[in-house]
């Protein structure tokens, strides 16, 4: 389900960028959703597997900063189909895995995801990384 106090979105600088925040962990996502935001990107937050799918097509994200170990197993497949889908559309993606997990499981980084973060990522980690893909 979607955070609906938190699907607006918030411009304060020019270089903002669409991300999409795939947790299913609230305070975890709300936490991400406002750092981000005061950096001035606009943000959508999604708490599973379904929704991430569905905002792919409908928000057009340019950065995806997905929490993938979901209690229901979902997330695993997930960066994988989330890429897919943004390459059929023509759109290009960075997929930033963030999670707990010190070590990122080996399929994460084979060519679903860009990069890895450990949990707690501040904002600036985590734009850093992005930012890195993005200009490459």
């Amino acid at each position: 389900m979607r955070d609906a106090a938190l699907a607006w979105p918030i411009k304060l600088k020019k270089r903002n960028q669409r991300l999409l925040i795939v947790d299913e962990y609230v305070p975890s996502r709300t936490v991400l959703l406002i750092a981000l935001r005061m950096r001035g990107h606009e943000c959508l937050g999604v708490g599973s597997a379904a929704d991430a799918l569905a905002s792919v097509d409908t928000f057009e994200p340019s950065v995806i900063l997905l929490e993938w170990d979901f209690r229901d197993g979902t997330g695993r497949g997930l960066s994988d189909r989330l890429r897919t889908r943004s390459r059929s559309c023509g759109r290009s993606l960075v997929v930033i895995v963030v999670s707990v997990t010190n070590e990122p499981p080996g399929f994460l980084l084979h060519d679903s995801a860009d990069e890895y973060l450990t949990k707690p990522a501040h904002a600036e980690l985590i734009e850093s990384a992005f930012e890195r893909h993005l200009r490459a």
